[in-house]
């Protein structure tokens, strides 16, 4: 099963990232992941509410990313870049 509300988050991404954010718009996240425009209306009131989704989900991957980094960095490290 599609994880709608997902779909047109990665759709947004796709847009943002080929440099089309002036066509952004709920209407044509929609037609990228072939659904009804009126169906992107069930997961996002407007575009802003999917501009704000997608910023939590940058937000979430970069926190991972840091974890992660923290996670293999030698426990000397920080300590050796505040002395």
């Amino acid at each position: 099963m599609i994880d709608l509300r997902q779909s047109l988050i990665d759709a947004a991404i796709a847009l943002i990232q080929e440099g089309a954010i002036a066509r952004l718009s709920l209407r044509e996240v929609a037609r990228r992941v072939g659904v009804s425009h009126n169906a992107s209306y069930r997961h996002f009131q407007d575009k802003e509410a999917l501009l704000s989704a997608v910023a939590v989900q940058g937000f979430e991957e970069l926190q991972a990313v840091t974890e992660q980094a923290l996670q293999e960095t030698p426990p000397d490290s920080v300590q050796r870049l505040t002395t």
